[in-house]
């Protein structure tokens, strides 16, 4: 059985430990952290209703998106490096590459012209190396990862994304703190302590323009044209179609609109449809809900700020439209679920974050899992970067194994 955070014993992994952290942190960063953005009663109703919210301000772009730029430019420098040792471009390409570029841009164009004149030289996406999950198919031992601390910090520890996640989980659950919106006060009811898990399907998606030409479809990467209709619970496993995962679906490198591919939504259609729709495939990994699904009456564009966060019900209908721009779009796909519940991938490493629930029990000391639940509670353990990146490459080492190639 290939080996992830749930299965190992939890002696095997490193605890993040916050005692003593504001000591070490200024006054004015804390009273930023220490800025609430649990979901107001409205909020959670709507969401609940309409199946996506759009919650502005939610992140720092410079503080926060800024960082992870960076270090995919870091991985860009590399990986020209690399493609000029293998003979794919040569030294003058990657110069001319480079001279895209000039010290005064951000990180989010130095990335965007120098990844764009790269796709119009050798017509690859390259989508894979600034991705931090494994691609679909056939797995090379030596497939690139991007798991930089930036995004880790993000994912795992970044509290103001963590505490919307939590009020959504906690809401479906049925155990919730919910702000009064009148008062801006908070009414407590019974509340069970949830486990928030980092469910490992999640990705950083480069939409091209279509300007750069055709682009060489890799398994699972997001191409220029429109992204097909989809559930995000239909492209999980069906141990994990109970599952309360939600996902959190961000621009990471500029505002997105109409014209540089946001996505779009079918209102509701997380309601209407009460399970997994069939998704057939397509081709290079993607799958897609037949169009006679499709309301295309009530589709709805969801343009955004960056710093924003887009929530998304599992079952909710959605797509992308095309990137008609001559930049490119950057997002990224995270998702959370309660640590007790099944991933839908369970030989890739997922992880507790934000709160360490770890024996948490309610006021009349009761625990409100069964065994099983119990079980999976225990075992699934926050873990350091370091230990993050070490699960990734050892997920990565045995998926890659000729014995484990039909799995995944």
């Amino acid at each position: 059985q290939v080996f992830s955070c749930r299965e190992a014993p939890p002696n095997k992994f490193l605890k993040r430990k916050n005692n003593n952290t504001k000591a070490t942190l200024s006054s004015t960063f804390l009273q930023v952290r220490q800025r609430t953005m649990r979901l107001s009663t409205q909020q959670l109703s709507e969401l609940e209703e309409q199946g996506f919210l759009v919650v502005e301000n939610v992140l720092d772009p410079a503080r926060d998106l800024d960082p992870i730029l960076q270090e995919m430019n870091q991985v860009l420098d590399l990986l020209l490096d690399d493609l000029v040792a293998n003979g794919t471009i040569t030294k003058e390409q990657q110069d001319a590459i480079q001279s895209q570029t000039n010290s005064t841009e951000n990180e989010h164009w130095r990335f965007d012209h120098r990844l764009c004149e790269l796709i119009r030289m050798t017509g690859n996406s390259f989508s894979q190396n600034f991705d931090f999950s494994l691609p679909k198919g056939l797995i090379d031992p030596d497939a690139p990862l991007y798991l930089g601390r930036a995004i880790f910090e993000l994912i795992a520890h970044h509290q103001e994304l963590l505490e919307c996640v939590q009020s959504v989980v906690e809401h479906e659950s049925g155990e919730e703190e919910t702000n009064n919106d009148d008062d801006d006060t908070t009414t407590c009811q019974h509340k069970k302590p949830i486990r928030l898990y980092s469910n490992p399907v999640q990705h950083i998606r480069l939409k091209p323009p279509a300007s750069v030409g055709p682009v060489k479809a890799e398994r699972g990467s997001v191409k220029a044209d429109a992204t097909p209709w989809h559930q995000d619970s239909g492209v999980l496993t069906s141990d994990a179609d109970e599952t309360q995962v939600w996902t959190v679906w961000i621009p990471l490198g500029s505002d997105v609109d109409e014209f540089n591919g946001c996505l779009q939504v079918v209102p509701k259609s997380h309601q209407e449809f009460q399970t997994v729709v069939p998704h057939c495939p397509l081709g290079a990994g993607i799958l897609s809900i037949p169009d006679t699904l499709i309301d295309k009456a009530h589709v709805q564009p969801v343009p955004m700020k960056r710093g924003s966060i887009l929530i998304l019900h599992r079952r909710l209908f959605h797509a992308s439209v095309p990137n008609l721009t001559d930049h490119l779009r950057s997002s990224l796909d995270l998702r959370y679920q309660p640590a007790h519940q099944p991933t839908g991938r369970s030989y890739f490493p997922g992880m507790v974050v934000g709160h360490d629930y770890k024996n948490e029990k309610d006021t009349a000391g009761a625990v409100h899992q069964d065994q099983k639940e119990q079980e999976l509670e225990e075992t699934a353990v926050s873990v350091s970067h370091e230990e993050w990146q070490r699960l990734w490459y050892e997920a990565r080492r045995i998926l890659s194994a000729p014995e484990n190639q039909e799995i995944w």
